[in-house]
């Protein structure tokens, strides 16, 4: 555990040696979701996961659940880690986190490369790149779905997870554990980060971002892959990969997943 300055518990795990990579999880998930990746990634690389505030292990503090707030709680952990010349991996709502890290640090990043893994960098935007459902600023929808969380936490986790998935399709297996994993998150902290989440624009950063970065794009939705390539688009030193799978391709596919990663850290 890494307390932070504002009395936050971060819970993290470290594995392997060499340059490290940090793996930053999306929206109610937490690091075990990365549990298909770890293994493989540590024998070559120092690999670090961590549980955003509120989310998974770490402590249930009523305060701090916005983007940039979670950004400074990884920067705690790199400087408590000492860790330079690093890798950071953004999946979903974690890719905000990564990118708003670089806004906040981009003097002293102590950061390599940039890895942000099927992202929606500004759900409710307007524009014709935004492949979020909450696009144009549906705030009908968002709130549906704050409503859902404190009314009936079981099923909005059971139904989150299903829809990680391409097509829905998801073991018994994967939908309990990770159901259970969204629910060690309380509703009213899912709906301060989800809120702060659906109206913060990250893709404003993206022209700002001179390191090496890789994208990669799922491969089950035309209007997602969309997105990717207009991020790319905006990125001085960008590359783009995809995955034909679901939001959890890293988790169905991660022989494919972690090449991709493992290639991306040796050869750009």
């Amino acid at each position: 555990m890494l307390e932070t300055q504002d009395g936050a518990f971060i819970y993290y795990e470290d594995h392997g040696t060499g340059k490290p990579i940090v793996l930053i999880h999306g929206f109610t998930c937490s690091s075990k979701f990365f549990r298909n990746n770890v293994s493989e990634l540590s024998k070559d690389f120092r690999v670090i996961t961590m549980d955003l505030r509120g989310h998974g292990n770490s402590s249930k503090v009523l305060c701090g659940h916005s983007i940039p707030q979670y950004a400074r709680d990884v920067r705690a952990l790199l400087e408590h880690l000492e860790l330079y010349d690093v890798t950071l991996l953004g999946w979903s709502m974690g890719g905000s986190v990564v990118l708003d890290y670089w806004r906040q640090f981009l003097d002293n990043s102590r950061l390599s490369k940039l890895i942000l893994n099927d992202n929606s960098l500004f759900p409710f935007s307007p524009e014709d790149w935004n492949a979020h459902r909450y696009k144009n600023y549906n705030y009908a929808a968002a709130n549906a779905e704050i409503i859902e969380l404190y009314n009936n936490p079981f099923a909005h986790a059971r139904n989150s997870s299903r829809s990680w998935f391409k097509n829905g399709v998801a073991s018994d297996a994967d939908l309990e554990w990770m159901s259970k994993e969204s629910l060690k998150i309380p509703p009213g902290i899912a709906a301060a980060i989800f809120s702060d989440f659906l109206n913060r624009d990250s893709s404003q950063i993206l022209p700002s971002v001179t390191i090496p970065t890789l994208v990669l794009a799922p491969g089950d939705s035309k209007k997602k892959i969309k997105a990717c390539e207009y991020y790319v688009s905006k990125l001085s030193k960008g590359y783009i990969d995809y995955l034909d799978d679901g939001h959890t391709a890293f988790y169905t596919q991660p022989e494919k997943f972690n090449k991709l990663i493992i290639d991306f850290l040796v050869d750009k």
